[in-house]
């Protein structure tokens, strides 16, 4: 059932230098990606009457501004 690919141990290594460009040109692209995301919720929750929706944008931004944090975490 799959589980000869979990026996199997992982090594990790260094990055490389053109792994470490690319690893930051995809923390880039993560950034702001939820940086859209957070301008389309901050948008819909100032235009919204509903209370459930606006919870749910407030959570939508919190977890959008935990995730900036953690990227910028990883790329310093």
């Amino acid at each position: 059932m799959g589980m000869a690919s979990l026996s199997q141990p992982q090594t990790y290594t260094e990055a490389t230098p053109a792994k470490s460009c690319t690893n930051q040109n995809a923390i880039s692209i993560a950034v702001q990606a939820v940086n859209d995301k957070m301008m389309w919720a901050s948008e819909a929750l100032s235009m919204s009457h509903s209370t459930g929706e606006c919870v749910q944008l407030c959570e939508l931004l919190k977890t959008c501004a935990e995730t900036l944090r953690a990227l910028q975490d990883i790329q310093h």
